[in-house]
């Protein structure tokens, strides 16, 4: 299976893993093949990409870190959250925290289940229901990191609680403004900052949130030189679950399609966290996380140094830079037959380059095909 951008869907195309919408409905079952009624249908709930099945990368598998289930849960009850607080009805009650600790509770057990796993799915997600998405990614990322940062239950509970919730002020953000397709002026941009006074407001409304959770919220902006908001906090004055939900939000939102720009390739996404260490965040907390996301997702087409093409097989948490790998064409163009694996992680020469765009993709699967229907290559 491999991800694939929806405006590169045709009819016949088999769906690899079910699409649901926020409210947890099944759009598209695993097994379904595409057609132009069914092509039409996902432009217009607003999916960018999907996961689909082929044979060039049919026995290649991208495990999810939690069941779908447990996302689309966890998503709909941050839904229904907002949608009392654009209705105004906010007191004690707004945040059902049963519901909201059950999810979290899903969400922590089913990581800890295999805490050697790594984060190599990029979440499928529509346009209108990414905040609700997202909210769900940042706490299930900041949760692989507590454990890599060897928290406890207790603190991997604040934590997650602050993460699901630290966007929720964003709903008291004027939408013409929150959803703006162009550049923002300073004046809306001094609207957007307010979304973390917000939050702390929403949470302080309830008594069954800590202290903790609230401040991850309030804190999620504030970068390590100073230089966030919204009280300009520096280094050590930033709360360290603050630092982690902080960075792995601003990992969620350039991976992620916007109305005002295309997701940042997935390499260049964990090159920017990498980067970012000691800067915007404490470089342990950057190490933390890193140790738990393939730079390099299963299912990517890549070019190696060699100019070979290759397609991402699997990823270890060992080294998730240095994928396996599944050679598929020579510098020259000609299709390798049989495909050959390689492992990277055990190269000393051999390196990525670079993610190729799905265009590059379609010349490469139409250039094996043919060679392998036709009996040229090698």
């Amino acid at each position: 299976m491999r991800r694939i951008p929806c405006d590169f869907l045709v009819p016949g195309m088999e769906v690899a893993s079910s699409i649901y919408n926020v409210d947890g409905r099944v759009l598209l079952a695993r097994g379904a093949k595409l057609n132009d009624f069914y092509i039409r249908r996902l432009a217009q709930k607003g999916f960018t990409s999907i996961y689909i099945e082929e044979e060039i990368s049919r026995d290649i598998y991208v495990s999810d870190v939690v069941l779908s289930e447990t996302r689309m849960k966890a998503a709909a009850e941050i839904k229904k959250t907002t949608a009392k607080v654009c209705s105004s009805l906010i007191n004690k009650n707004t945040i059902n925290m049963k519901a909201i600790k059950s999810s979290i509770t899903d969400i922590i057990n089913q990581i800890m289940e295999n805490k050697n796993i790594i984060y190599d799915l990029i979440d499928v997600r529509t346009v209108d229901d990414y905040l609700f998405s997202h909210c769900v990614n940042v706490c299930v990322l900041s949760v692989l990191t507590g454990m890599a940062m060897n928290y406890n239950y207790d603190q991997l509970e604040q934590l997650a609680v602050g993460a699901l919730l630290h966007d929720l002020g964003k709903a008291l953000v004027p939408p013409h403004i929150l959803n703006k397709p162009g550049r923002l002026s300073d004046s809306e941009f001094a609207e957007i900052k307010k979304h973390p006074s917000h939050s702390l407001e929403l949470l302080r409304s309830n008594p069954g949130i800590s202290s903790v959770s609230r401040v991850i919220a309030y804190e999620h902006h504030e970068k390590y030189n100073g230089e966030g908001y919204p009280l300009n906090k520096a280094g050590h004055e930033i709360q360290e679950m603050s630092q982690i939900v902080g960075m792995v939000d601003m990992y969620d939102a350039i991976t992620a399609n916007r109305c005002y720009r295309e997701a940042m390739p997935a390499n260049e996404a964990y090159e920017l966290i990498s980067a970012s260490g000691d800067l915007y965040f404490r470089y342990d907390i950057v190490k933390s996380f890193l140790s738990k996301i393939s730079a390099y997702p299963s299912g990517s087409f890549v070019q190696l140094s060699t100019d070979q093409i290759a397609i991402v097989v699997s990823n270890s948490a060992n080294s998730p830079t240095t994928p396996m790998v599944r050679l598929l064409m020579e510098p020259d163009g000609i299709a390798i037959n049989p495909f050959r694996e390689i492992d990277l992680a055990g190269q000393t020469k051999i390196v990525i380059k670079r993610i190729l765009r799905e265009k590059e993709v379609q010349g490469v699967i139409e250039r094996v095909q043919y060679e392998r229907l036709t009996g040229t290559g090698y």
